[in-house]
């Protein structure tokens, strides 16, 4: 006569809960964890799991004598293996033989079992993958089977069926930032299917604002590859994944050079390298630089660049707006027509004169002619900015007098007075 027993019982976030289908006496029990957790930094290491079968005394049920015990766990993917089985009956260890077609590790020993049997088996793992439960499967189920050694012909089945559910990272897609900009690593949640104690460290933490938290701030100055690892301790869950965050260079326009210019100069073109970028400052319309607009001054006008990666930057370029110069031709006459040529001095020095009469730097009325003249003066500074000053100079022609006319006269006459005109000049001779 067969009678089995089904215990079944699932670890979900590293809970147990247990569903019982069937209450006979025999019974394998839920594992837990021992002893001490692994480091879960570690990817090496043993941790155990505890399973407990137990007779309970029910009346009418036969005492077992010499029993055969199976224990079979499947779904424990090597490199995770199996490093040890043993009882604290001392009933000796179990031996472990591997079915790679069945996925399947198997131990067996004999002992009695008597009415208040129990027994706690311990299984331990070689943890030296990436996690204590295997990834592919994510769990295993543990059978044990009772053979009945009195007759042969009793056989109790008991199982405990339980999912080893380690929590996986979500890294996160990761992406593409500019040179100085920062990103948020990690998905929302990072952590799938942890526990209060499960941690996590993002490496490398250069860069990073906290290497410890979930969804950490990155501000690498270089494209990098970030590893995300969670553990979990008590189970030895050790999960990592990886997130490339690619750091594009900021672009390095040219704003161009340009002046000195004169207040009075025509608009000047501005020209940013790469092209494409746009203009800025005072003064500036569009790609043109008007300095006239400006005013006196350095100026700085600003090129924005964006390139094809998003990346923006800027350049400057200082231009200086010189104001004209401000000559004086100076002041001169009114002069006669038959005057002197005269030196004509404009400040500040340097310039040109030019005009009616003029000669270089001397102004010859005669050669003018009578009336009013404009004289130019044309200065340009160091900084190549020109400007011009006016003088009027009069020449007047000359007078036309009448000395009168006089005698004959007598030796003894008296003497005449002389008139001339116009009035005002004066008489001379014997």
């Amino acid at each position: 006569m067969k009678v089995k027993h089904l215990v079944s019982s699932i670890i979900l976030a590293f809970a147990c809960i247990f569903s019982i289908n069937a209450q006979e006496n025999l019974n394998l029990t839920a594992p837990a964890i021992s002893p001490a957790p692994l480091d879960p930094v570690e990817l090496a290491g043993t941790g155990c799991y505890e399973f407990k079968i137990q007779n309970v005394n029910l009346p009418g049920y036969p005492n077992a004598g010499d029993t055969e015990i199976f224990i079979e766990m499947d779904n424990i993917m090597p490199p995770n293996g199996l490093a040890d089985l043993s009882s604290n009956l001392g009933a000796g260890a179990y031996t472990w033989s591997y079915d790679a077609a069945t996925n399947t590790y198997s131990g067996v020993q004999s002992g009695p079992i008597g009415f208040l049997y129990s027994e706690t088996i311990t299984v331990c793992f070689d943890v030296i993958a990436n996690s204590f439960c295997p990834i592919e499967e994510n769990g295993f189920t543990a059978t044990g089977t009772i053979i009945n050694g009195d007759d042969g012909n009793v056989t109790d089945n008991v199982a405990s069926s339980f999912t080893c559910t380690c929590p996986f990272v979500d890294p996160g897609p990761g992406g593409e930032i500019c040179e100085g900009e920062s990103i948020e690593l990690g998905a929302s949640p990072a952590i799938i299917g942890g526990s209060s104690t499960t941690t996590i460290e993002w490496t490398p933490a250069a860069g990073l604002d906290d290497p410890t938290a979930e969804n950490p701030i990155a501000t690498p100055t270089e494209t990098t590859t970030y590893t995300a690892t969670i553990s979990t301790p008590g189970f030895g869950c050790i999960s990592s994944a990886e997130v490339t965050v690619t750091v594009n260079p900021l672009p390095t326009p040219d704003a161009g050079e340009y002046g000195p210019l004169c207040i009075d100069a025509d608009p000047v073109a501005l020209v940013g390298t790469p092209a494409g970028g746009t203009f800025s400052g005072m003064g500036v319309s569009g790609d043109m630089f008007d300095p006239a607009a400006a005013g006196e001054g350095t100026w700085t006008v600003t090129y924005d660049f964006t390139d094809e990666n998003g990346c923006s930057a800027s350049a400057t370029a200082d231009i200086i707006v010189n104001p004209l110069p401000t000559p004086d031709a100076g002041e001169y006459g009114p002069l006669c027509i038959d005057a002197d040529p005269v030196a004509l001095v404009g400040t500040p020095a340097g310039g040109t004169f030019s005009g009616m009469g003029v000669s270089g730097d001397m102004f010859d009325p005669a050669a003018a002619g009578e009336g009013t003249w404009t004289v130019t003066y044309d200065f340009t500074d160091e900084n190549g900015c020109s400007a011009s000053a006016t003088t009027d100079i009069i020449v007047n022609p000359l007078p036309t007098p009448d000395a009168g006319e006089y005698g004959p006269l007598c030796i003894d006459a008296d003497p005449v007075a002389l008139v001339g005109t116009p009035a005002g000049g004066t008489f001379s001779g014997m």
